[in-house]
C-alpha cells in the first residue's frame, strides 16, 4: 500500500515514494507521524505543518474556499485512529483512508505503488502516444501523414510498437 499524499502529489511528497505498508494501520501511523498538521486556518479549516506556513497563507490572503489539504488536521487525525472494518481488504480500508483524507477528490485506480519497470512502461506509451506522428515524420520524410496510406503506416507503426511494449511488460 502506498501512501494517499504519495499518489495524490508525487512531485510534493517524494520521500514517501520510500515506504511500502502492508497493513493499513501503517498506513495510518505514517500519516499520524508524517502528515499531521501542527495548526490549523481558523478561515477555510486548511491544515498546516507549522505555524510559519499558517501565517504565510494568511498573508496571502486566505480565500476561505475548499482546498486540497497538505497535511491532516486533528480532526481527520481523529477519523483515521477509528478501526477499520474487520472483514474488509486491505486495498478496500486504504480507500476508506483516502475517502478521509481527500474527501472531496477522485482515488487513484489502485492504493498501491507501481514499479519502475510499470512506471517506465506506462510513460513510454504515453510518449508514443503524444509523439508518434513527429517520431514517423523523421524515421521517412517521404510518408505522407494524411489520407489512407500515412494512417495505414502509422497503424503498422502503431501495431508494431504495442506489440513491443506488451512483450516488455509480459516479460518484467
Amino acid at each position: 500500500l502506498a501512501c494517499p499524499f504519495l499518489l495524490f502529489d508525487e512531485l510534493k511528497n517524494p520521500a514517501c515514494r520510500n515506504h511500502r505498508f502492508r497493513k493499513i494501520k501503517e498506513v495510518k501511523q505514517h500519516l499520524r507521524r508524517q502528515h499531521a498538521a501542527k495548526c490549523v486556518c481558523p478561515s477555510c479549516q486548511c491544515p498546516f505543518r507549522s505555524k510559519k506556513s499558517l501565517h504565510a497563507h494568511k498573508q496571502d490572503g486566505c480565500s476561505a474556499e475548499t482546498r486540497t489539504p497538505e497535511w491532516i488536521s486533528e480532526k481527520t487525525q481523529q477519523e483515521l485512529r477509528k478501526y477499520s472494518r474487520r472483514g474488509q481488504s486491505q486495498e478496500k480500508q486504504w480507500f476508506d483512508v483516502w475517502k478521509t483524507v481527500f474527501p472531496n477528490r477522485d482515488p487513484p485506480a489502485s492504493p498501491f505503488l507501481k514499479s519502475e519497470a510499470e512506471e517506465t512502461l506506462e510513460a513510454l506509451r504515453k510518449f508514443w502516444e503524444e509523439s508518434r506522428a513527429g517520431i514517423l515524420a523523421e524515421i521517412d520524410p517521404s510518408i505522407p501523414h494524411h489520407g489512407t496510406v500515412g494512417r495505414k503506416h502509422e497503424q503498422v507503426f502503431d501495431r508494431l510498437m504495442q506489440a513491443t511494449l506488451d512483450r516488455f511488460e509480459h516479460e518484467i
